[in-house]
């Protein structure tokens, strides 16, 4: 307990005390500090479908990070510092990694114009590979050395490892996993067309994945679109070969006044056969869990999804978005995954169809400190979670809110 309130009281010490550091003119260095807590309260009825103790519960979140950068703006050269805390109250069962974090260092890097050193976020492009992990308690941050090349091609390249989250003091390390990355971003673009290329390598010692694919961005004021494509190759559980494949599309169109018309469309490939000496289900890396909902009950692998919405801009501070999302199984020969990766439901029957969600959500931005969010969503089960065990629909609503600094 007293590790929790000292480590409170720093982040706070860190980020107000440093905000009042006077200006100095003469000087090309910049010492700047904010913070970024949450509190969230969640609710659970038939999480995971009816299947678990956990039939329905509530509990409450807490998050907070508070940083401290050092900047010459001249040379570029940038040093930042930022510590987390994070926790949760009236979880029935353990706490979870990312649920809970007595304090400890999320990002310490050096980087000037050319490199980054240290423990950082990493997201990557649309972030449906890797992103920052904002739905659960603790974001998902890396050790590691990432490069800048900045030409007519712009790269990003990144070679490090995930972060480990444990529960104690100051006790996050390195995991095994290893990630590595090179980004293209083309300086020329051919309005209204954007293209960038990426590839990927992932080895957790059990599994050696190759991801290549090109992310096709599409803007102008009657319509746009942000695809990825990509295609998985390696070896999985070390003797299986992988070649698995991902599209995943975001598209908006703007109607009359506010409103705007948004469809979710993806396809990502599931084992065709336990016995073939392959492996099709396409691994997500690090996904963003509430790609399709905060919820994450279902994710990536082996799913097709499509998901229509309408979005009204109530104003520029206030934005409300309703949609249906439908799920299919893209093999029978393979299960339903959650939004962590993780397996959901085996293969234990020939229904293709898994669910229909219901989703909406609002977020108030009150002011530049301030803003409000919430969720609610209703998933009735398909014809293949129906036709195994224990099926129950799900409901999952969340209202939070984060102050910004």
């Amino acid at each position: 307990m007293l590790n929790r309130l000292l480590f409170t009281a720093t982040t706070l010490m860190l980020s107000f005390a440093y905000a009042q550091v006077p200006e100095q003119p003469s000087s090309t260095t910049s010492i700047t500090s904010g913070g970024y807590f949450r509190w969230s309260q969640e609710w659970f009825h038939h999480p995971n479908f009816g299947r678990g103790t956990d039939e329905s519960q509530g509990y409450f979140l807490q998050r907070y990070l508070a940083h401290v950068e050092v900047k010459d703006t001249e040379t570029g050269v940038r040093g930042y510092l930022q510590a987390k805390y994070s926790e949760i109250a009236n979880k029935f069962g353990n706490a979870s990694s990312t649920d809970r974090d007595n304090g400890d260092i999320h990002q310490a890097f050096f980087e000037n114009r050319y490199i980054r050193a240290g423990r950082q976020e990493s997201p990557v492009g649309s972030t449906l590979l890797v992103g920052v992990r904002e739905g659960p308690n603790s974001r998902l941050s890396f050790d590691g050395l990432k490069g800048f090349i900045n030409s007519g091609i712009n790269t990003e390249l990144f070679l490090g490892h995930p972060v480990d989250i444990n529960s104690g003091f100051v006790d996050n390390r390195p995991a095994d996993t290893i990630l590595g990355y090179v980004y293209l971003t083309s300086g020329v673009k051919l309005e209204p067309f954007s293209a960038d290329l990426f590839a990927m390598y992932y080895d957790d010692f059990t599994s050696k994945l190759y991801t290549i694919g090109a992310r096709w961005i599409y803007k102008t004021e009657s319509a746009s679109a942000d695809t990825d494509f990509m295609l998985q190759y390696g070896r999985y559980d070390d003797d299986l070969d992988v070649q698995a494949y991902g599209v995943a599309s975001r598209i908006k169109v703007p109607l009359i006044a506010s409103l705007e018309a948004t469809t979710l469309i993806s396809y990502f490939s599931g084992d065709q056969d336990p016995n073939d000496g392959q492996y099709n289900t396409f691994n997500a890396l690090f996904p963003r869990g509430q790609y399709y909902g905060w919820s994450a009950e279902i994710g990536h692998p082996n799913v097709i999804a499509v998901v229509p919405g309408l979005t009204w801009h109530i104003s520029d501070m206030l934005a409300w978005l309703n949609n249906v999302a439908l799920y299919w199984r893209e093999s029978i020969h393979d299960g339903v995954y959650r939004g962590s990766g993780s397996l959901l439901r085996p293969a234990t029957n020939d229904q293709r169809y898994t669910a229909t969600q219901l989703n909406s959500s609002a977020e108030w931005k009150i002011n530049k400190l301030f803003s409000i969010y919430y969720e609610y969503s209703y998933t009735m089960t398909g014809d293949f979670i129906e036709d195994s065990t224990d099926s129950d629909d799900s409901q999952y609503f969340a209202i939070r809110t984060a102050l910004r600094f």
